[in-house]
């Protein structure tokens, strides 16, 4: 209900920024070709390209075949991924026999975590990265029960796809293949050529893919803050706040206290009864986790989305501790199965509404006044104008959020950098592939920049209380 009743509207809840450079990618892409380099609105920011744009491809592909809106064909490619994903993962546990309780809690309790929920309807590719990425774990039980090569490369196959698209996602599903296999085959099992190959290829994916990117958005050599960026430094490691905030997330975002609480007895029930498939799996899963954490300090505790892998192997610590708590109960106290039935309606009442409140919370923000701005100019402008969209902040300036919503290429300036010569550096850059240069200067900025594009004598083109366009060239 919460999916069909998002379908159709725009797009809306957390990470904006990000949403909206999804999305503008694969409009360029159905605009411009599949295999177009890809693009956004804002001429000014280079890191048009964060991943592998697969997930783009199929929407632009599908979207401009049947002319669907993008938005919506994103967001049911998203659900049939997630569809596929729990299956791949109800499979996994059944081929390693973890009985029917576990599995249906962790199903639930993942289906139902609050962040599976935010992100269910938003345009992001991580939802696909995440089911390549468990079909690549499903595919290695299958290979390690019969070691054929089928299993071998749909393994391998998936993972690369999965690594291409967001290498974080893949990264805590090598480390529990690799580390499943350390702990059931050996050291020496890793020495191989079946797992030699595996980890040349994942590697070389990821050099591959930095080298490709970097290309694309840093021609003269990648920063070193990009850097920074992805790994963070020993000090963010080393601060509270940072671990403040991953517990805070993954207490409230990917579980909920109680289910957090219900994962740590999981946790330690599996640390004592380790030689069980499905305490091993917890152990697996969870360190590799945690090490994603520590390896990616940065990309966690700025966006809660790189959590979204995290929401299964947490939901199968939380099940695996229910059942002992379950089962320590019948034995104390002789409880039958209205006890399971009772505790069962309870924790899900409790998480229910405890996933609601969340929902509601990174789904309620909604871009109303950028998506006005972008309305009034779409009506004021034509497909063929560059717009220089002035803000008042670094901070927004490389959104690219507010020329998506207006549906037009061009340029996000400071205010502070109003100035004849940058503008006229930007006409001269811009100007020869467009009709019209034109600038437009939204209310909310004040009005110092609106003074200061008045004082330079540009003819005024329209004026609303959205904003103030201006021609700067026609």
């Amino acid at each position: 209900m919460l999916f069909l009743g998002n379908l159709f509207q725009p797009i809306h809840g957390a990470h904006i920024f990000r949403q909206t450079h999804v999305a503008a990618n694969i409009e360029h892409f159905m605009r411009d070709g599949v295999f177009s380099r890809p693009a956004i609105y804002n001429h000014d920011e280079v890191r048009s390209y964060f991943d592998t744009p697969i997930y783009q491809w199929i929407v632009a592909i599908i979207g401009g075949g049947i002319g669907a809106d993008p938005v919506v064909v994103g967001r049911i490619v998203n659900v049939l991924a997630f569809v596929g994903f729990v299956f791949l993962i109800d499979r996994t546990m059944a081929r390693l026999e973890i009985s029917r309780f576990v599995r249906f809690c962790t199903l639930a309790i993942g289906a139902l975590a609050p962040l599976t929920l935010s992100f269910g309807d938003a345009i992001l590719p991580d939802p696909l990265a995440i089911g390549l990425a468990f079909a690549s774990l499903y595919a290695f039980f299958e290979w390690e029960r019969s070691p054929r090569l089928v299993p071998y490369l749909v393994m391998l196959g998936a993972g690369v796809l999965a690594t291409l698209i967001k290498n974080p996602i893949y990264f805590p599903v090598a480390a529990t293949i690799l580390a499943w296999t350390v702990w059931t085959r050996g050291l020496r099992a890793l020495a191989r050529p079946e797992w030699i190959t595996f980890v040349i290829v994942i590697a070389a994916t990821v050099a591959g893919y930095t080298i490709v990117t970097g290309r694309v958005n840093h021609p003269g050599g990648i920063p070193a803050d990009e850097w920074r960026w992805y790994f963070g430094s020993w000090g963010d490691r080393g601060r509270i706040d940072t671990y403040a905030v991953l517990a805070r997330s993954l207490g409230n975002e990917v579980l909920n206290p109680v289910l957090a609480a219900l994962a740590l007895v999981g946790l330690a029930a599996s640390i004592r009864n380790r030689a069980e498939s499905v305490a091993r799996l917890v152990l697996v899963l969870v360190a590799a986790c945690v090490l994603t954490m520590l390896v990616f300090v940065t990309l966690h505790y700025q966006h809660d989305y790189y959590q979204l892998p995290f929401v299964f192997p947490m939901a199968l610590a939380a099940a695996y501790g229910l059942d002992r708590v379950r089962a320590a109960a019948r034995g104390r106290w002789r409880l039958g199965r209205g006890w399971d039935i009772a505790l069962l309606v309870v924790l899900a009442l409790v998480s229910l509404r405890h996933s609601l409140t969340w929902y509601g919370r990174l789904s309620a923000i909604s871009p109303r006044q950028v998506m006005a701005e972008g309305a009034w100019l779409r009506s004021r402008t034509s497909a063929d104008d560059f717009v220089v969209y002035v803000h008042r902040s670094e901070n927004l300036s490389w959104n690219p959020a507010y020329l998506y919503f207006a549906k037009r290429e061009g340029f996000n300036l400071v205010a502070t950098a109003i100035s004849r010569p940058g503008l006229q550096e930007i006409a001269s850059r811009f100007g020869p592939s467009y009709r019209r240069v034109l600038v437009f200067c939204p209310a909310f900025v004040g009005q110092e920049p609106r003074r200061a594009l008045d004082a330079l004598g540009l003819e005024a083109e329209g004026e609303s209380g959205e904003g103030k366009l201006y021609v700067l060239e026609n």
